[in-house]
C-alpha cells in the first residue's frame, strides 16, 4: 500500500521533537521542548496590530505598584485619568468561571495562530485588562486580577491598568514571579486553572503544566469556550472581510505549486505523514493540510473568491477548500491515516503550534521536525531579493517626503502632531506604485512619548511635534514587491548634548550593537535583530547559519523614561563578502537596504573612528544615487533637495 503522505501548513514553520500521549487533567504532560536559541529575550516581538482599536489608553505618569503578587482590591490606589474601568468586565468573566469550575482563568495575547498582528476579534486580552501593548498575559482569579509584561510596557501598563482591579507584574524583576509559580503559591492544590487551548502553544501550556504537577496541583483545564468572547458577546467586533489577492510569480520568482513540492520533497525525505505547521504572518486566517496527493485548506468561506479558485486549481496539488473550524474535525481524521504526525514548537518570533492542535492528534504519532517553510522562507532567491531592494526605493521616497516636510513646516511654526504624521505617511506610502499599506501600525513618537519603545499614539497621548525634542518613527510598508522596516529619530531645532547618541558602531552583532551603550552603563529592552518577509510578515525568524539573500534587521535603541528614546533601525541583506585573502571559506557580509539618510544635527563626529564616517559618508552617497532619481521621475523636487542636502559628505 502506498503511504498517504500529508503536510499542514500554515504561514510558519518551527522545530519539535518526539511526543507521548496527552494526559487526562490531573496527569503529567510531557515536558516542553526547547526552542531553537534565541538572541535574547524574544523581547522584539513588537505586535504591532494591523487594526488598532482606535483610541489607545494611555496618559500622565502615576506611582507604580509593587509587583510582587500583593492584591488589587486590598492596595490603594489613585487610577490614572486614562485608565480604563474593567470592574464590569471582571465580575461578569468570575460568573463564567464559576460556572465552569475553574478558580483561575488565563488570558494570552495570542490569537489561535499564534499570529504577531491579531484582528480587534482576536484583542481579548487587550478587551480585559485596557492594557494595549501587544506583550502580556493575564490573570483572572476569584480575588485578583493580574498582568504579566516584560519592562518595555511597565509605564504603559500603568498608564492603562486600573490599579484598583489589576497588579501589574513586572515580568524579569528578581522579586516577581512567574505565572505558574504565582499560581501554584495563591491557588489550592484542588483548583483548577482553565484557557482556551486555541490560545496557547503547545510549549506554553505544559511548561505550567508540569510545574503545577510538581508541586500536586492546581492543574490546567481546557475550556472548549473562550470566557472572554462569553463576556464579550454581542460588542466583540467581526473579523475583516477584505479579499485574498494572488501574488504574481513576477514579484515570488517561483510558483506555488513549485514550493508545495519542495516541502512535499523534504517529507518524503523525513518519513514523516502529516506536518502541522503554525500560521502566522499577517495574511489570513488558515490551516492547510498538504499531502503528497492533495491539500486541505480551512480558511473562512467569506475569504474563498472565483479569482483565489482559479489561482488554486492544480490537478497535482488537488487543493479541498474547507470551512476554518473543521480543521478541528477534519483533522484528528486525517491524522488517523497518517503513519507520523509533525508539530512544530517555538523558534525565533513565533510561538509553535497550539495545545489543542496537539490534542487533536494521536499522541503515539506525534513528532517534532524542523519546518522546510522556515527555511525557505528565510532566504529570499533573485527576484524576491531585487523586489525587496526596489520596496526599499519606493518607501524611501515616501519617508524622505515626510521629513522634507517635517524639516519645513515644524520650524516654520505650523502645527504637527504625532497622529497627523501617522496619517500623512500612510498616504505617502499609498501613493507608491504597488503599495498595499502600511506594515505594522506606525510609532511616531515626540519626546517624552519617545520613550516608551513601542508607543503608539492615540488620542489620549497625542502631542505637538515642536524643536525642543526628539521625534522617532518606526515605520514600514507592505509592497507586492517586499515589506520595509525603518526607524530614524529627528530633531527640528538643536539637540542638546544629552540628546545626541552616546555610542555608534556599523556592526551587525548583538553584543558589538550594543557594547557602546553597555560601555557607559545604558542599555534597551528589545531585540536588537529580527528577520524580514518578502511581503510577508515584519518580523519572522532568522537563521543563525545565515546564506545570501536572507534579509533582516539592525536596531539599537536607548530610552530615558520622560525625557526622550531613540531608535535607528535598518534592513540588511546578506552577501558575499569581498575578502582580501581568497581561501575555500566563503565568507558573507552585510548589506544596508533601507535608504534613509541619518539626522546629521544628531551625529557627534568626535564619537566616530575614521571608518565609520567613511561608512556614514559611502551610505549617504549611496542613498542619494538610488534614491534620488526616483524622486526626480515621481516630481518630488523639494523631497530631492532636502536629500542632496543631507546625504553631504561629513568631514
Amino acid at each position: 500500500m502506498t503511504r498517504r503522505a500529508l503536510v499542514a501548513l500554515g504561514c510558519l514553520a518551527c522545530a519539535c521533537l518526539c511526543l507521548t500521549m496527552p494526559p487526562a487533567v490531573g496527569e503529567p504532560v510531557p515536558a516542553p521542548l526547547a526552542p531553537l536559541a534565541w538572541s535574547e529575550h524574544p523581547a522584539d516581538v513588537r505586535g504591532r496590530r494591523l487594526q488598532a482599536d482606535g483610541d489607545a489608553s494611555a496618559g500622565p505618569k502615576r506611582a507604580r505598584r509593587a509587583a510582587a503578587g500583593a492584591s488589587a482590591a486590598a492596595t490603594s490606589c489613585q487610577p490614572s485619568t486614562t485608565a480604563v474601568d474593567t470592574k464590569e468586565r471582571l465580575a461578569q468573566l468570575r460568573e463564567h468561571m464559576k460556572t465552569h469550575g475553574v478558580e483561575a482563568y488565563i488570558i494570552p495575547s495570542d490569537d489561535e495562530h499564534g499570529s504577531e498582528y491579531t484582528a480587534n476579534a482576536d484583542h481579548r486580552r487587550e478587551w480585559i485588562t485596557g492594557f494595549t501593548g501587544s506583550a502580556g498575559d493575564a490573570v483572572v482569579t476569584m480575588k485578583e486580577a493580574l498582568l504579566w509584561t516584560d519592562s518595555r510596557y511597565w509605564v504603559q501598563a500603568n498608564q492603562q491598568l486600573d490599579c484598583n482591579s489589576w497588579t501589574l507584574m513586572k515580568k524579569g524583576e528578581p522579586d516577581v514571579p512567574s505565572i505558574e509559580k504565582w499560581l501554584g503559591e495563591n491557588l489550592d492544590k484542588s483548583a483548577r486553572i482553565g484557557a482556551d487551548a486555541r490560545m496557547l502553544s503547545y510549549n506554553q501550556w505544559s511548561t505550567w503544566d508540569n510545574h503545577l504537577a510538581s508541586l500536586g496541583g492546581p492543574r490546567m483545564l481546557e475550556i472548549e469556550k473562550n470566557l472572554v468572547d462569553e463576556v464579550w458577546g454581542a460588542d466583540r467586533p467581526g473579523y475583516p472581510d477584505t479579499p485574498i489577492t494572488p501574488l504574481d510569480v513576477k514579484y515570488t520568482g517561483a510558483t506555488w505549486q513549485s514550493k508545495v513540492e519542495k516541502v512535499r520533497d523534504s517529507m518524503r525525505a523525513s518519513g514523516h505523514d502529516l506536518l502541522v505547521l503554525c500560521p502566522y504572518t499577517p495574511v489570513f486566517r488558515c490551516y492547510i493540510a498538504l499531502g503528497l496527493d492533495a491539500m486541505h485548506i480551512f480558511i473562512p468561506a467569506e475569504k474563498i473568491s472565483q479569482v483565489v479558485r482559479d489561482h488554486l486549481a492544480d490537478a497535482a496539488i488537488h487543493p479541498q477548500v474547507h470551512a476554518h473550524e473543521e480543521v478541528w474535525t477534519l483533522l484528528p481524521t486525517l491524522s488517523a491515516a497518517a503513519h507520523s504526525v509533525a508539530l512544530t514548537l517555538p523558534v525565533v518570533y513565533h510561538t509553535g503550534s497550539s495545545y489543542k492542535l496537539y490534542k487533536a492528534v494521536p499522541a503515539e504519532k506525534a513528532k517534532f521536525i524542523a519546518s522546510p517553510v522556515l527555511y525557505m522562507k528565510a532566504t529570499k532567491n533573485a527576484v524576491e531579493a531585487m523586489g525587496m531592494k526596489r520596496a526599499h526605493v519606493k518607501d524611501a521616497v515616501a519617508l524622505i517626503e515626510m521629513l522634507t516636510i517635517l524639516s519645513e513646516e515644524v520650524p516654520a511654526g505650523k502645527y504637527w502632531d504625532e497622529q497627523k504624521v501617522v496619517e500623512t505617511l500612510a498616504r505617502l506610502r499609498w501613493q507608491q506604485e504597488n503599495s498595499h499599506g502600511p506594515s505594522f501600525d506606525t510609532i511616531a513618537a515626540f519626546g517624552k512619548n519617545a520613550a516608551l519603545p513601542h508607543y503608539e499614539p492615540s488620542n489620549a497621548t497625542n502631542v505637538q511635534i515642536t524643536t525642543e525634542n526628539l521625534l522617532m518613527i518606526d515605520s514600514g510598508g507592505q509592497y507586492s514587491e517586499g515589506t520595509t522596516d525603518v526607524t530614524r529619530t529627528v530633531h527640528f531645532g538643536t539637540p542638546t548634548p544629552v540628546q545626541f547618541p552616546k555610542g555608534y558602531t556599523m556592526q551587525n552583532l548583538e553584543i558589538v550593537l550594543r557594547a557602546p551603550l553597555f560601555s557607559i552603563g545604558l542599555q534597551y529592552g528589545h531585540g536588537s535583530t529580527h528577520g524580514i518577509g518578502h511581503f510577508l510578515a515584519v518580523h519572522e525568524s532568522f537563521d543563525y547559519a545565515y546564506d545570501v539573500n536572507f534579509f533582516g534587521s539592525q536596531e539599537p535603541g536607548y530610552y530615558r523614561e520622560d525625557d526622550f528614546g531613540m531608535r535607528l533601525e535598518n534592513i540588511v541583506q546578506v552577501v558575499p563578502a569581498d575578502v582580501k585573502f581568497k581561501s575555500s571559506t566563503s565568507f558573507l557580509t552585510f548589506e544596508t537596504t533601507t535608504l534613509v539618510p541619518y539626522d546629521r544635527k544628531l551625529i557627534n563626529t568626535s564619537l566616530l573612528t575614521a571608518d565609520e564616517i567613511k561608512w556614514l559618508n559611502m551610505y549617504h552617497t549611496h542613498i542619494m544615487i538610488a534614491v534620488g532619481p526616483e524622486l526626480q521621475r515621481q516630481h518630488k523636487t523639494k523631497a530631492y533637495n532636502w536629500l542632496r542636502e543631507h546625504t553631504q559628505l561629513i568631514s
